[in-house]
């Protein structure tokens, strides 16, 4: 009906019903929270609130190919369901002819075999727990086998091309932690409300300058040199190459035009070391750095 005005009669001859079932099912419709409104006088009726109701959104064939190809390569993370279901709306929508040439489209677009693992699937209850601000009770499991159960305000998801984790408030622990995907065995959604919190809440601002980081070498003729430090547990664990760079900005853009891929853009420390980390084209992960000004590396 929206956003023009349709009296009762107007509706009963479209539909071929009475004006009586007419107003009997506006009627019902209004009850359960339809925003359906009446407007009196000589050219009255009924009509739905304009402000509840959207444009039309029309993809073009090529745009939709775009959508379709962006949420297949991020497939298996969180709201990847949302995202299938999302696509399919798109597509719902389109003509049979622009929806026949996206199909065609989408044909002549091949991705590569990815040799890297697949994402870390995501439980739709977590996701609900972040979308409705819920509580949710994991059952997770640690690096030796050993579970736990725990009740986790949940905030914001992290990841990268392998990993996804959950960032939250952990009652259990009372402070913040990260909990990967992959080591979620159950997951189950309370009916209690989380209260506000803030990303940089749960990963605060200055965990990285409570690090006890150490450079370490090799002591060969021609030393390897690195960084270690320990992450007490606020951090996944990973170890990764780094390459010393005399530019990273630099690096990174260049990386980019071989077909790498930027998983951290470039950081710059208060000491003035300039870090960022990269994945290239056959799914390795690598970091580059350039030292402080006057430091050796």
């Amino acid at each position: 009906m929206a956003p023009n005005v349709r009296n009762a009669t107007w509706l009963a001859e479209r539909f071929e019903v009475s004006v009586r079932t007419i107003e009997r099912d506006l009627g019902a419709l209004q009850q359960v929270g339809v925003p359906i409104y009446a407007h009196a006088g000589r050219r009255g009726g009924y009509a739905i609130d304009e402000t509840t109701t959207l444009p039309a959104v029309n993809f073009t064939p090529e745009e939709a190919t775009a959508v379709a190809l962006a949420l297949d390569r991020q497939s298996g993370g969180p709201f990847a369901g949302a995202a299938r279901v999302a696509l399919l709306k798109i597509l719902g929508a389109m003509s049979s002819a622009d929806a026949a040439t996206t199909e065609g489209l989408a044909d002549r677009v091949r991705l590569f075999e990815s040799t890297a693992p697949k994402p870390d699937a995501v439980p739709g209850v977590i996701e609900r727990g972040i979308v409705e601000h819920r509580v949710v009770r994991l059952t997770c499991q640690d690096d030796e086998g050993r579970e736990t159960r725990r009740d986790v305000e949940p905030v914001a998801f992290v990841g990268s091309d392998i990993h996804w984790y959950l960032t939250g408030w952990c009652r259990l622990r009372d402070g913040p932690r990260l909990f990967r995907m992959d080591r979620v065995r159950a997951a189950a959604l309370t009916a209690e409300p989380t209260p506000p919190r803030c990303l940089d809440e749960v990963t605060p601002a200055d965990e990285a300058a409570e690090m006890d980081y150490r450079i370490v070498t090799t002591g060969a003729e021609h030393p390897v040199k690195g960084g270690i430090f320990a992450t007490g547990g606020r951090l996944p664990n990973y170890a990764v190459f780094c390459v010393v760079v005399d530019d990273v900005r630099a690096t990174v853009a260049h990386a980019e035009e071989l077909g790498g891929k930027v998983l951290v853009a470039p950081v710059d420390t208060p000491t003035g070391l300039v870090a960022a980390h990269l994945l290239d084209p056959s799914g390795n992960h690598f970091g580059i750095y350039s030292p402080p000004a006057g430091s050796e590396t």
